[in-house]
């Protein structure tokens, strides 16, 4: 008995759940029925799928890649200046080589550096796309004008993040 009554109040919950498409076009249609002319002649045609729009932050976490920027930039720097002690006016001295203990020593302290740097800006470009602002999804319908007459309109609506409101719409001309 117990279990019959859990079952039904999952499934009574996952009916009650909309998705976020679903939760956009309703809004939108509300939306509709408080701006439209003559909201009884409203007739939907199609909605394009919702789209997130993420926040762009480019302040996070700068301090840290600058941080690892110039840590690579002072030992590229290094590495530089040990090549030119080695560099004769007519070439580089023989005695030379790319596995000069200097330079060997350098270039293994800035690989893991440059790793570093690699993997926190793929994290940072990874957490821009985690915060959406807001939602756009466009929607073409017929609805009646100001002069009565049955026309097809294609707008698209911008909607809060919270998926409350529409906060801006774009009309495109049919």
């Amino acid at each position: 008995m117990k279990k019959n009554i859990l079952i039904a109040f999952v499934v009574f919950l996952s009916a009650c759940t909309f998705t976020k498409q679903q939760k956009a076009e309703s809004i939108v249609k509300k939306y509709l029925d408080t701006t439209l002319n003559d909201p009884h002649s409203y007739e939907s045609v199609s909605f394009d799928k919702l789209v997130t729009v993420h926040k762009i932050d480019t302040t996070l976490d700068d301090d840290t890649v600058m941080m690892y920027k110039r840590e690579y930039y002072a030992l590229e720097k290094k590495a530089n200046y040990i090549a030119k002690k080695y560099k004769r006016k007519d070439g580089y001295d023989p005695d030379f080589s790319i596995n000069h203990p200097e330079y060997d020593s350098i270039t293994t302290k800035s690989s893991p550096i440059l790793e570093k740097f690699s993997n926190r800006e793929r994290d940072i470009s990874e957490k821009k796309q985690t915060t959406p602002i807001s939602y756009h999804i466009s929607h073409t319908y017929r609805a009646k004008n100001g002069f009565g007459a049955l026309l097809l309109y294609t707008t698209t609506f911008e909607i809060d993040s919270l998926l409350s409101k529409v906060t801006y719409t774009s009309e495109k001309t049919n």
